[in-house]
């Protein structure tokens, strides 16, 4: 039978050697979710602001609810504990007497420092003429009400008040200055929330402009609260005085968009301080403090995105970049979009061809208007209206633009005219009709779509339907609820199954864009989330071409589908398909593109999420097929742990005949965690053969006793190279997290391969400080020298990947020569690092900035000691520099050119920078030669701090086109995520090598 697979990524692994000696293609990423939860009490950003936003009704004020509001309102401005924490104000919506159809909603008393009285009136004042309520006050308009509570928190121009402050209820004199709302947050970083306490009407004139008004683009309610959450960093929580029905179900989905989940219940005849059997808030005392504290626990807003970014073509790049954006939360699902951008003239440009990135701090350009909407910078794929002018420019803010503002357009909604008391037609609600997304999920081996899932297939088999249908919605990324409308006449009518976009779209934190071209000219982009999908995006649209969630995951829906507070604690966010995606396709013409006839895998890894590989075919741009998975319970595989080590897919001679495998390490064992161990599982390398499923090699299977009591878990990519350019890779480099370098060497025989291996570097011992982890592969190079010198360079850093915030470890940069590879026969020198010894088998190097000293060629090597520093200049003038321990490496370097560049991550607080962001510490870029660790662009320096937050992504050298059809106007770029690196750095890396020659690699002739 012929061997479809043998075709697979013949070239693609070798294909660089010529221009980059033995770098296969490899990515790196940002991690890991502790460095974005600090502690707030560091950030000046004051205390919490909260608007408590109150229906004043006839039916609010029934019962004597009115006044255990008063009392509660009293109560609240006297308890230290509430006062410490936040400051808060009162606003108030009903409908107008004076203006005919006219609704209202004012903030009567601005949020202030408690301490701090507005001149008049007072806040027991404004309390006490809170009862002023009559029943001639009908229907209340709360969608109204809530924009204009929202409009208070953007500084915008109120829109439903009067310039008197009179006893009917206006706007206080202190909240509007120079008309315009004066919403008092000095540090802009203080967390802010919205309380609603109404029964959860919605009347059918004005609301859907109301929303609209906030959101700068035809609205719904939810999507205004949504957005207010999502852009603004204001949290809607909502509170129901016994509301049912529709009504409820309003109040239930207003508090889920604006990330509380469901609405408080007051139970108005239970004491203020109320709580239940279980201790749940049952009074409103007890509800509005518990709401005051959890507002005040978010500590500061999250406001720095999070970036990884595509790097297909490294040397033929189409000058367009694919980021994967996320937005750190504190609750166990965060935000993420995928989003695209163009490179020019060595800077990242928009959709508009302006400057995407802020070069103060590293994040993609926002500006703002007067009225709170971003007028740039503005990603591709924007938002358009019918004229083609763009409505919606979405800045560095996760929750707009990109893929995620399409998701929505699978849903197909019935338009529903709503007949106002007055006799006049709205279109204000969309009824839901159908919902057309291609989201797949695997059954038995099998692909179906998840609209026909049932709760079998969620794991939901005791569940309601509607609590099944809540989160089966969600999963197809919509919502439907009934809503009531309530005309001017009060009279009422019922909408089922308004629909609404429930745009989700997960975190991809580790996951990095893969760009495949079809020969049918669709071009698709694919990312992975902690939300446990694939999606396959459109390149031209920015539309989801289709979707996937294993099984395994989606039995986990119901839980990633709540907002579930995590306090700041980052173990528990939530992972879900967050490995490293490989695409291998068997490009049988060479002409880069997946032609008929052509197959092409995409192979990814949960990371976090679990411990398996999942194998697509995805020849088919339209529709993927499930081919297996590589699962623990498979034979040979008993001891794969988390699935962290990518998946490559290469091939190897096995008893004569090519075989094409993927080869990974053992995974990641979770133990590692929390201590410096021997590990368990994951401390393994796979040889898997991908036609038969079946593991060809295994190093816990071999014979090899000594390297199997060494190794630890192997969270790393495997290095796989070939020494002759041949289609089929003969030699391995292992990392584990135990800080050990390992090389197996591939041996064909009759019958499979023999394969040969041993340690060659040991960097860890056992004190806590000498606790050096690898968790990525080397970069490796052969570097030709005189007199049979010649040595095989082997470059990596070390570095504590599962905390980078640890500072008790210290850390080095190693460049270590394998010469025994190039043995006849093959050796396995065990080199074994003590630091500071000066006779050792590694030179250091640390001070050898300027290249003063050379390392003598019988030396195995040189490293680099990592030690941070930060320079403050003082208000005199002097400066004071301050040693930060902590530095470490946690990214793959990159050998170019005879040079080496890698990224180190400080995991140093510098106050100065904060900017309501606890995202600690930044990154630092590293060049230096390959033979003495001297710099290769300075005398003075070898490392240059970037500008951008957080733990910097890989380094990557882009070759954009030119004009010029022959190339001479095409440049090198480099880039850290989103930070374009100076072209001092850049210009020294590839100085001498203009001209560059790109490579097709063709099919090997299969003889089978």
């Amino acid at each position: 039978m012929k061997n479809i697979f043998s075709s697979l990524m013949k070239g693609v692994l070798l294909g660089l050697y010529l221009t980059i000696p033995l770098m296969t293609s490899t990515t790196a990423h940002a991690d890991d979710t502790e460095v974005y939860f600090f502690d707030g009490d560091k950030i000046e950003s004051g205390k919490s602001k909260v608007m408590l936003l109150l229906e004043s009704s006839s039916a609010m004020n029934g019962g004597g609810r009115m006044a255990k509001i008063q009392e509660a309102l009293k109560l609240l401005a006297k308890d230290d504990e509430v006062t410490a924490s936040a400051d808060f104000g009162i606003a108030v919506f009903n409908k107008e007497n004076s203006g005919p159809g006219k609704a209202e909603g004012t903030v009567q008393f601005p949020i202030a420092t408690n301490n701090t009285t507005p001149s008049s009136p007072t806040y027991d004042s404004v309390v006490d003429r809170l009862a002023n309520a009559s029943p001639d006050k009908g229907a209340t308009p709360t969608v109204e009400g809530m924009s204009e509570a929202y409009r208070y928190f953007l500084s915008r121009e109120p829109y439903y008040w009067d310039d008197e402050f009179a006893t009917s209820g206006k706007t206080h004199p202190d909240a509007v200055s120079e008309g315009r709302y004066d919403f008092n947050d000095t540090s802009g970083c203080a967390a802010k929330a919205l309380i609603v306490l109404a029964h959860g009407q919605i009347n059918g004139k004005e609301w859907r402009n109301a929303a609209s008004s906030i959101v700068g683009r035809d609205s719904t309610d939810i999507e205004m609260v949504s957005y207010m959450k999502g852009n603004h960093s204001v949290e809607t929580y909502t509170i129901s005085p016994g509301s049912s029905g529709n009504n409820k179900a309003n109040l239930d989905a207003w508090a889920d968009a604006g990330g509380t989940e469901q609405a408080f219940e007051w139970n108005d005849t239970a004491e203020c301080f109320a709580t239940d059997a279980d201790g749940n808030p049952v009074g409103l005392c007890a509800i509005l403090k518990d709401i005051f504290q959890e507002v005040a626990s978010q500590g500061t807003s999250f406001v720095q995105a999070g970036v990884t970014v595509s790097q297909q073509n490294r040397l033929n790049h189409d000058n367009h970049l694919y980021f994967a954006q996320f937005q750190a939360e504190d609750i166990a699902r965060w935000p993420g979009n995928l989003k695209k951008y163009k490179i020019s003239g060595g800077e990242i440009l928009d959709v508009e061809n302006k400057s995407a990135v802020d070069p103060n701090t590293g994040l993609f350009l926002e500006e703002r208007d007067a009225n709170g909407f971003i007028t740039r910078s503005t990603s591709f794929w924007p938002k358009k209206d019918e004229a083609g002018n763009i409505i919606l420019h979405d800045g560095n803010q996760v929750e707009l633009g990109g893929a995620l503002e399409h998701v929505s357009n699978y849903l197909d909604e019935a338009v529903t005219e709503v007949t106002a008391g007055d006799g006049s037609v709205h279109n204000v609600l969309n009824e839901y009709n159908a919902y057309g997304r291609p989201l797949f999920s695997d059954s038995s081996g099998s692909m179906y779509k998840v609209i026909n899932a049932g709760k079998a297939d969620f794991a939901m088999g005791g569940a309601t339907d509607d609590e099944f249908y809540w989160v089966k919605d969600r999963t197809l990324g919509f919502k439907r609820r009934d809503v009531t409308i309530t005309h001017d006449n009060g009279d009422e009518e019922t909408i089922s199954n308004v629909a609404s976009s429930a745009r989700l779209m997960g975190d991809p934190l580790h996951s990095v864009p893969k760009v495949v071209q079809y020969g049918n000219g669709k071009s698709l982009v694919f990312v992975g989330t902690n939300l446990g999908y694939l999606h396959a995006v459109d390149l031209s649209t920015g539309v989801e071409e289709w979707g996937y969630i294993p099984n395994d995951l989606l039995t986990k829906m119901q839980t990633y589908m709540k907002d579930e507070e995590i306090g700041g604690d980052p173990t528990l966010h939530n992972y879900g398909l967050d490995g490293e995606i490989h695409i291998a396709h068997g490009d049988t013409n060479g002409n880069l593109k997946v032609d008929d006839g052509e197959i092409a895998l995409l192979l990814v890894g949960m990371r976090r999420g679990g411990d398996k590989y999942y194998v697509l075919d995805i020849s088919n741009s339209s529709v993927p097929e499930f081919k297996f998975d590589i699962d623990p319970s498979d034979d040979g595989l008993s001891n794969l742990a988390d699935t962290w080590s990518t998946a490559t897919v290469t091939n190897i001679t096995y008893g004569g005949d090519t075989r094409t495998v993927a080869i990974f390490g053992g995974g990641y064992d979770d133990n590692q965690d929390s201590s410096f161990s021997k590990d368990t599982e994951g401390n393994d390398v796979f040889i898997y053969d991908l036609k038969s499923q079946t593991v060809l090699w295994s190093l816990q299977d071999s014979g090899l006793t000594e390297v199997k009591g060494q190794i630890n878990s192997v969270p790393a990519n495997v290095r796989a190279i070939s020494l002759d350019n041949n289609s089929t890779v003969e030699h391995l480099y292992v990392t584990d997290t135990a800080g050990q370098v390992f090389r197996f060497d591939l041996y064909n025989t009759d019958t499979g391969i023999e394969v040969k291996g041993g340690r060659i570097l040991e960097v860890s011992s056992s004190t806590e400080a000498e606790n050096r982890r690898f968790y990525y592969a080397p970069s490796v190079a052969y570097i030709p020298q005189p007199s049979g010198q010649s040595y095989m360079a082997v470059a990596l850093g070390s570095g504590y990947r599962a905390h980078p915030l640890d500072t008790k470890v210290q850390d080095y940069f190693f460049m270590l020569k394998d010469k025994g590879i190039l043995q006849t026969p093959k050796t396995f020198k065990d080199v074994t690092f003590t630091p500071g010894v000066a006779d050792g088998p590694l030179v250091d190097v640390t001070s050898n900035v300027s290249g003063s000293a050379s390392v003598p060629p019988e030396k195995d090597g040189w490293y680099i000691k990592l030690n941070s520093e930060l320079t403050v200049v003082n208000d005199d003038g002097t400066q004071t520099t301050t040693a930060y321990d902590g530095e470490k490496v946690i990214a793959e370097a990159r050998i170019l050119f005879g040079k080496i560049v890698f990224t180190s991550y400080v995991p140093t607080v510098d106050l100065t920078k904060l900017q309501c962001a606890p995202v600690i510490g930044s990154g630092k870029i590293y060049g230096v030669n390959v033979d003495d660790g001297s710099s290769f662009f300075s005398d003075d320096t070898r490392s240059i701090s970037l500008i951008s937050d957080g733990i910097p992504p890989i380094f990557q050298l882009l070759f954009t086109t030119g004009a010029s059809s022959d190339g001479s106007e095409a440049d090198f770029i480099g880039l850290v995520g989103n930070e374009v690196i100076s072209d001092a750095f850049t210009e020294a890396l590839t100085k001498g090598y203009d001209g560059v020659i790109r490579v097709n690699w063709r099919k090997k002739p299969d003889d089978n």
